[in-house]
This record gives C-alpha cells, structure tokens and sequence, in this order.
C-alpha cells in the first residue's frame, strides 16, 4: 500500500464522517425548531448571546465572505461564542441552510422560530430544557474531537 493510497481511504472516510455530521446537524436543526429552540438572524442572536448566552448550545454560521460586513458580525459572535464555550459550527452552503430554513417555516412551523427565518447568516440552538438529544450529543462530540486536532474545523455542507 502507498501514501497515496492510504490517503484515499483517509479523505474517503472523513468525507463519509462529514456526510454524516451535515445529516445529524439538519437533525438537530428540525429537533430545535419543534422545542421552540432555533434562534435566526444576526440581530436576534446577537440579542441572545447578550442576554443569556448560558442558555445557547452551539452556533452555526454559514460561509459569507462574498459579504463582507455580515462576514465580520460573524467573527464577532465566534469569538464571543468561543470565549462563552458554545460551539461554533461553520457551513458551507448558506442556500441550503436558507431552503432548509425555508421548508421548515412554513405556516405550521413558521412561528417557532425566533428571529427571522428568512435570515440564514447566523443561526442558534438552545440547550433543550430536557437535555441535549442523541444528535446533539454525537454533533458536539464531533466538533470537541475536532478541536483537539491541529489543522482547522471543517465545514459541514447540509444534504439537499
């Protein structure tokens, strides 16, 4: 067997580890929208953090830097995130994240979310009252391995 070879497998069973990381975070996106927990738009996490950042389980900021200006409100809530220890998960798709935020706000589901749905540049999910579910578990062991690594986190990419 040779480098490139071994690599292969590598990179095939990260891969397969990040397609399944994008289901369980679309998982745990549709389980914070039926308990009430899914916060949408810079303005209104921003106002949670502020308020009662204990009460945020992790962040999810889709990739902006085609826009310059939400892209630095982002670095701001990451650090702030990072220095209040919630979890910061980038994503690479912010038009699948805004169609999945689009299916799940629609009229039976719209009002449970806080913020506003049409506003995908930053999300957060709230630590459910009932502790965290078995795909917020596997998420936040994930990203916790990952930050033990050197090299930077992934993105996740949501299923279509």
């Amino acid at each position: 067997m040779t480098l490139p070879d071994t690599m292969d497998k590598e990179n095939t069973t990260e891969t397969r580890k990040l397609k399944v990381m994008g289901l369980t975070l679309r998982a745990c996106i549709k389980q914070a929208l039926r308990r009430h927990g899914l916060t949408c738009g810079m303005k209104a996490c921003g106002e949670l953090l502020h308020s009662a950042p204990s009460t945020v389980m992790m962040c999810l900021l889709p990739d902006s830097r085609h826009n310059v200006s939400v892209h630095i409100n982002q670095t701001l809530i990451e650090a702030f995130c990072r220095e209040n220890n919630i979890l910061t998960i980038h994503v690479k798709d912010d038009s699948k994240l805004q169609m999945l935020l689009h299916k799940l706000s629609d009229g039976r589901h719209g009002s449970r979310i806080n913020g506003k749905s049409d506003d995908s540049s930053c999300l957060l999910i709230q630590v459910p009252k009932r502790g965290p579910s078995k795909e917020d578990q596997l998420l936040c062991q994930y990203f916790e391995e990952m930050l033990k690594q050197t090299y930077p986190l992934p993105h996740l990419t949501l299923p279509d």
